[in-house]
């Protein structure tokens, strides 16, 4: 049958409203609000507008104390608008009340009087004590935030439903405070008579409630992953409630999936993506699979679909420790996965059950060494797992251990190996896996061991194969057009934080127009054979070769971090490292560390030429071996002064380093850079000796 629209009133008259437990809450903001508002501002005369159906759950009724029935029902779909138009009447009812008292003899008192009645009987019904609100909510936190605001005593929200809920209070208070009587019945009648909806009762029309709210729910877009499988969890702990097989299934999905979403959201992580990247993360963990997003309700579905029917101890276990884990889960989860410009919220959350720090200071630093890098979601995995595991203030060592593996693989092998980001998802994922449930594996030299054999077993990840990609001529600053090497400031800021002893004189950022700026070409970048300035006539003296200049310039031995770049651009050397006349150059006190060791590279004449840009890049390799070198057995690479040989051909195109290892745990390292066509050899030591 036909199902006919009906007005507002209609919807809330006779009825009390429930908002469940497993829904999110209140989440219009003012844009969604401003829409309505303006929506019922501009119907005229006889025109309706329709806002859409509305899905109930009759539950049971009542007979109020006047003696009117009272239908109560679960409101399964239409929070936001059902909430925003019980909101805009109460401030409705709120401006006729104050404009009675300021205006008692005005001619349309008595139709004041009138309204005020008719929209008091819609927002209340009768108990034998005192007028209760229709719309009620399950989360008694809600509820009292909500029934704060109708009293006009709003307190400082503490989640976000009740920052929002407290945003529809100041957007009413805004719209409706000061307008006289025909303005505000105007917009009393749009919101009763001209507002319509198709109200659907779930239990009248035999559908299945669960599966209903898995297509929509009250935000109007369909629902998250997260979603899902709580309002599935829902569905297995509430059928059959009664079947005494089945009561040692002791679990509150709602409630732990509310307090889950309220973390996420301390953390600002609680968006769709970030909600289905948590589930995705913690059910690959939990249950050791490598599903993507997309793949785990269905098989949530099936593993669990038995304890619909019948129980199933292991089933039953299984699920209840699932959820169990959500809330702790999603702490080290927001922890993990904040974005860096909400970087302190690391530091001021605290454990939501001890109140204890969430990680040490150094361990902080190492997370923001990671997040700085720009690919948090590739170990975001393992490192989550490790932070839940390694929370007690007793274990921060041990998790402080974990975000440097997570940096040092990042940097490796995704910033300078270029590997896709979840090149090793699968074996992040079991180790995950292990640290929940291998009490053995819990400690940080499981993780080292873990990460050192990720390392290893590619040869495309080893130190090795790093340093050949440093040293491999590429142009590694962004140039015509082209991206360059994209961490190259992390680099060079991480290479100044190791050779000075206090903060370096420029700041790190992640904006490519600020690290351009901050990256110095020690040898210019611009070739004007044709200049009279001095300056280029220097440069071209000594790199008399424009197509040299045009190859060598971008190399990462030619690039220094700076803190002015504007004023040394295009100088001769000597007056780059030391010019009078000038605010700023390599030797004075804002200089960078680095640029004040660029003169101890400078030949007998002083002169900075190719072999210069060679012998900084041996030494920035030299710096990528101890920073980046995890020294487990079978890692580790050095490159001593007294055992390199650099051999420089006439065009300064090639030059090959040999090491001699130290001792017996070390690898040899020989590797020569090749042109494209020939194939770079491993050592092999039994093919040596």
């Amino acid at each position: 049958m036909a199902q006919t629209m009906i007005p507002f009133t209609n919807v809330i008259a006779t009825r009390k409203i429930t908002l469940p437990e497993n829904q999110r809450g209140y989440s219009w903001t003012d844009i969604q609000r401003k829409e309505v508002f303006n929506d019922l501002d501009l119907l005229t005369n006889n025109k309706h507008h329709y806002f859409g159906p509305i899905l109930i759950t009759g539950t049971g009724d009542f007979t109020e104390h006047i003696g009117h029935q009272v239908f109560e029902c679960t409101l399964e779909d239409g929070q936001q608008r059902v909430t925003s138009f019980f909101v805009f009447l109460f401030f409705i009812r709120k401006r006729l009340k104050d404009l009675m008292k300021e205006d008692p003899d005005s001619q349309y008192h008595s139709q004041m009087t009138k309204d005020e009645g008719n929209i008091e009987d819609l927002l209340y019904y009768s108990t034998s004590t005192k007028k209760e609100l229709r719309l009620v909510n399950e989360n008694s936190h809600l509820d009292r935030f909500f029934q704060d605001l109708l009293i006009n005593n709003p307190q400082k929200p503490k989640s976000y439903p009740e920052s929002q809920l407290l945003g529809l209070y100041e957007f009413c208070k805004e719209k409706f405070s000061n307008l006289d009587y025909l303005s505000i019945r105007k917009h009393y009648l749009n919101l009763t008579v001209k507002s319509k909806f198709i109200l659907v009762d779930l239990v009248q029309n035999n559908v299945d409630k669960y599966t209903t709210f898995d297509a929509i729910n009250s935000r109007g877009l369909p629902l998250s992953l997260f979603d899902k499988i709580k309002n599935y969890c829902i569905l297995i702990t509430e059928r059959d409630k009664d079947d005494n097989s089945r009561k040692n299934l002791s679990l509150n999905p709602a409630k732990e999936w509310y307090e889950a979403i309220k973390i996420l959201q301390n953390f600002e992580v609680s968006d769709r993506s970030h909600e289905d990247d948590f589930m995705t993360d913690l059910y690959n963990i939990f249950f050791k699979r490598y599903y993507y997003k997309g793949d785990i309700h269905d098989n949530f579905v099936k593993k669990f679909q038995p304890l619909l029917t019948g129980s199933d101890q292991q089933l039953e276990k299984e699920l209840t420790d699932f959820v169990k884990l959500w809330v702790p889960y999603a702490q080290s989860f927001g922890f993990v996965a904040v974005s860096p410009k909400n970087n302190a919220k690391r530091q001021s959350e605290k454990d939501y059950k001890n109140n204890t720090d969430l990680a040490n200071n150094d361990a902080l630093d190492w997370m923001i060494k990671r997040d700085n890098l720009g690919k948090q979601e590739a170990t975001r995995v393992f490192l989550t797992a490790a932070h839940y595991i390694f929370r007690d203030p007793s274990r921060h060592n041990d998790f402080e251990e974990a975000a440097k593996l997570a940096e040092i693989y990042t940097f490796r092998v995704l910033s300078v190996m270029h590997q896709p980001k979840d090149i090793s998802r699968k074996k992040f994922i079991i180790i995950g896996n292990n640290l929940l449930n291998n009490t053995a594996l819990q400690n940080s030299n499981y993780l080292q061991q873990e990460i050192c054999s990720i390392l290893t077993e590619n040869k495309d990840f080893r130190l090795e194969r790093n340093v050949q990609k440093l040293l491999n001529g590429d142009k590694k600053y962004p140039h015509d057009g082209t991206g360059g090497w994209g961490d190259l400031m992390y680099f060079l800021y991480e290479y100044e934080c190791s050779v000075s002893s206090t903060s370096p004189t420029v700041d790190f950022s992640s904006k490519p127009s600020k690290q351009r700026d901050s990256i110095e070409h020690i040898m210019p970048k611009t070739y004007n054979p044709k200049s009279k300035h001095p300056s280029f006539k220097h440069w071209i003296k000594v790199w008399n070769d424009e197509e040299h200049h045009k190859n060598w310039k971008h190399r990462l031995g030619n690039l220094v971090m700076t803190a002015n770049n504007q004023v040394l651009y295009n100088k001769s050397i000597d007056l780059k490292i030391k010019d009078t006349t000038a605010k700023y150059d390599y030797s004075c006190p804002k200089a960078t560390n680095a640029e004040r060791k660029i003169s101890s590279y400078l030949d007998s004449k002083g002169e900075f030429h190719k072999e210069s840009i060679l012998r900084r890049e041996i030494d920035y390799a030299k710096f990528f071996l101890k920073r980046w070198d995890i020294n487990c057995c079978g890692e580790h690479l050095e490159l001593e002064s007294e055992t390199k040989v650099i051999l420089i051909n006439k065009e300064f195109e090639e030059f090959n380093v040999i090491e001699i290892p130290k001792n017996d745990d070390c690898i040899m390292s020989y590797f020569e850079p090749k042109s494209n066509e020939e194939e770079v050899k491993e050592w092999d030591p039994e093919a040596e000796e």
